[in-house]
């Protein structure tokens, strides 16, 4: 009997061939590394079923001095805030400008040169890609500022959540029998009604109930709330919100159709919309658009101006992101538009932006050929990632206040998420190789997963990378799309401390690590949040690890293995399943899965297997140093 160990070292090889793999892992999903020894990550628990509508790509978590925790993250048309609790607020600024949920890559009709190229061949990218909008989110003390890089505007959120004061005079009518109490309501009927809230559908005309005579405010989102009964299937009640109905200069700042069934209870509906101008003139309307069937009943009437994020005051436009530097600054990216260019607040002030002499606000145009992409905070100094090369500028104080100097060329960021801040340094993805900056210097890291990575990767939708740290495991996690897929499926980490890799697969669009919370905290494309590294749950997925091949000798006789020595803290956690060639690209045969037994029975032959470890049951397992009993057979 030759007991054949093996000690595999840990973490992942994927770069070159198979067989170049051997005597190393290979694939895996859901693991990590504890010195050599194989264990599953944290698992996960739903924290918020539905947080926002979309993908979210941007998330900040923030402790307010008065002890509540806030989870702040933004879609390409929203910005929510999530409670501790687990309570979702909407603050999207009512001017917002939409962005993209997905990037856009304009190489279709109507883009390049007529007659270039040969028809159904693969045209090169001659336009402007549009990325996958995200947000920079951080907090100035209590107040949680932010930007998105489709909208460009510098925002601020104060924490409030409550709704204004109600707009509306009389919105509930069960206490009134007839229309003698006048409060603004008007009705637009040929039947008298014999309640308030009664609209007869049977008339030849459209019947409609309004309030006029409402001060609404351009750029304010507005919550609309009412009670409905008695609409007949199919048929519907419009209801629009604006000025000048019908006249010249006619505003709609809301405008739907309620369909349904309601007949004999009233059902609550609720809709928000934004005002696009300023009018002191505004109603409501509630028309009827059924000239047959059911009556219709209206109550509980309700117009409040919603809290929301309110647009910085003086702070440039047209900016790709925003950073609070630890000298509480403000730091706009790509101010005015202009790709390259910093500008900064006053310090304390992020409402004082033009320099004097006696404030500290200010200005830097970067000399780069390249645009930012993002920003970090690290020790003592800011971190400016374009897409070409590294900048750092640090605090030196009047007449200056910044000094800036280029620390790296060629090692641009891919995704202005990409990049990660630990006490190791900042890691981030570039466009084939991944980077680290130690606080002096810039060096391209040794992935040995590089060809698996970035030859799956599916380069239109690259702008959603984004990374975050794992500190409790010294783990920085990158998120990509693999290149079937437009949506984040995928991602690569690396434990910084022992220096090893691992891929697998976990659709995550943004989170941010422990600090705030107890556990790391990720969101998912539909929008729900979730704590990691909570339990072993991992919802259907299966943690495992795959080895290269391994041989006897120079794999030239084949090997008859008969018995597995397993290795295990808690036996019976994993189960074992081997996989052989006679060549290195020959065809696969598979043997198992094998539960563990003392020792575990297995027979087959080859001139190379692989060993496949899968958890068997959710656990906290650990794998060491497997032996597998092994003898030479032939050479054929």
């Amino acid at each position: 009997m030759a007991l054949i160990p093996l000690k595999i070292p840990a973490g992942m090889f994927r770069n070159g061939t198979e067989y170049e793999a051997s005597g190393r892992w290979r694939d895996g999903n859901l693991v990590r590394w504890l010195g050599t020894s194989l264990r599953p990550i944290g698992g996960w628990v739903e924290r918020l079923a539905s947080a926002t509508t979309d993908a979210p790509r941007g998330m900040h978590t923030w402790l307010e001095s008065n002890g509540s925790r806030w989870i702040a993250l933004g879609t390409h048309d929203e910005l929510k805030v999530v409670t501790s609790g687990g309570v979702s607020y909407e603050i999207t600024p009512g001017n917002l400008t939409s962005g993209y949920e997905d990037a856009q890559i304009l190489t279709g009709y109507g883009y390049g040169l007529y007659g270039d190229g040969f028809y159904g061949t693969q045209r090169l990218d001659v336009s402007n890609p549009v990325s996958a909008t995200t947000w920079t989110l951080d907090n100035f003390g209590d107040t949680l500022v932010a930007c998105s890089d489709a909208d460009g505007v510098a925002y601020q959120w104060n924490g409030n959540v409550t709704d204004g004061a109600e707009i509306i005079t009389n919105g509930n009518f069960d206490t009134y029998t007839d229309w003698t109490f006048g409060a603004g309501w008007t009705i637009n009927t040929n039947s008298s009604p014999s309640y308030a809230a009664y609209v007869p559908s049977n008339v030849s005309t459209h019947t409609y109930l309004e309030q006029s005579g409402l001060s609404l405010v351009d750029g304010q989102r507005y919550r609309v709330k009412f009670a409905v009964r008695g609409m007949s299937a199919g048929n519907t009640m419009s209801v629009d919100v604006g000025h000048s109905f019908g006249a010249a200069g006619e505003e709609k700042f809301l405008d739907i159709d309620v369909f349904n069934n309601f007949p004999n209870t009233l059902v609550q509906q609720e809709f928000t919309f934004t005002a696009t101008d300023t009018n002191a003139n505004c109603s409501i309307r509630f028309k009827a658009n059924q000239t047959g069937g059911n009556d219709y009943w209206v109550d509980s009437v309700s117009l409040k101006a919603m809290p929301m994020a309110q647009a910085i005051s003086n702070a440039p436009t047209g900016n790709l992101g925003i950073i609070v530097t630890e000298e509480r600054f403000l730091f706009c990216l790509g101010a005015g538009g202009d790709p390259r260019t910093i500008d900064w607040s006053d310090q304390e002030s992020i409402t004082s932006w033009t320099p004097t002499s006696t404030n500290q606000a200010g200005s830097q145009v970067l000399q780069t050929s390249g645009k930012i992409m993002g920003a970090q905070r690290g020790r003592g100094q800011m971190l400016i990632l374009t897409d070409i090369d590294m900048h750092r500028m640090t605090y030196v104080g009047a007449p200056f206040i910044y000094s800036t100097e280029r620390v790296g060329t060629n090692c641009g960021l891919v995704a202005r998420k990409a990049v990660a801040t630990s006490d190791a340094g900042t890691f981030w993805m570039g466009q084939k190789s991944f980077f680290l900056y130690n606080g002096s210097s810039v060096q391209e890291l040794d992935c040995e997963v590089k060809d698996y990575v970035f030859g799956d990767i599916n380069r239109s939708q690259i702008s959603k990378c984004w990374a975050t740290t794992v500190g409790q495991h010294s783990e920085i996690w990158w998120f990509y799309c693999s290149s079937g897929s437009n949506e984040i499926d995928r991602y690569v980490s690396f434990d910084y401390r022992q220096g090893y890799w691992t891929t697998g697969d976990l659709s995550r669009t943004c989170g941010v690590d422990r600090g705030v919370f107890r556990h790391p905290i990720m969101a998912t494309s539909g929008g729900a949040i979730y704590d990691h590294e909570f339990g072993l749950d991992f919802e259907g997925a299966t943690a495992f690890a795959e080895t290269g091949p391994f041989s006897i000798g120079a794999g030239d006789s084949i090997a008859r293995i008969t018995k597995l020595i397993p290795d295990e803290i808690t036996q019976g956690d994993v189960t074992a399943t081997f996989k052989t060639r006679l060549h290195p690209n020959g065809s696969e045969t598979s043997h198992g899965p094998f539960d563990m037994a003392n020792p575990t029975s297995v027979r087959f032959s080859g001139r190379q297997a692989r060993m496949r470890v899968e958890a068997a049951r959710p656990a906290d397992w650990r794998v060491g140093v497997m032996r597998v009993d092994a003898t030479q057979g032939g050479r054929r």
